[in-house]
């Protein structure tokens, strides 16, 4: 909820970038997040993290066309201390422990207009 998405301009390749409150894990930003389009499809491109991995940066292959898209998160996504956004804490003592490991993603939706 915290975190601020800059919109892309449609027909261009200008990069959409995900500012977060903290700092999280920089090789797990660059394989727990992803694009997708309106039609389920994966946007292919190039990801940058920077600003003491505070920002994520996606520019896409192609340009931007217009319309609806997720941002896709996969809840194992951590920052520097090891907390998962979809878990703060790696064991929780007041629930029971799973014995398999549930993975779920995240979608935060956005649009490029005209």
């Amino acid at each position: 909820q915290q975190w601020k998405l800059s919109r892309p301009v449609a027909n261009s390749r200008v990069p959409l970038q995900v500012r977060f409150n903290e700092p999280l894990d920089h090789a797990m930003l660059h394989r727990v997040l992803g694009i997708r389009d309106s039609n389920e499809k994966v946007v292919t491109g190039t990801i940058t993290v920077d600003q003491q991995e505070t920002r994520w940066s996606f520019q896409p292959s192609t340009p931007w066309q217009p319309g609806d898209y997720q941002l896709i998160v996969n809840s194992e996504l951590e920052d520097r201390s090891g907390n998962s956004i979809g878990r703060r804490f790696e064991i929780d003592v007041f629930r029971k422990v799973d014995k398999e490991i549930t993975r779920r993603t995240i979608q935060l939706p956005f649009s490029v207009a005209r």
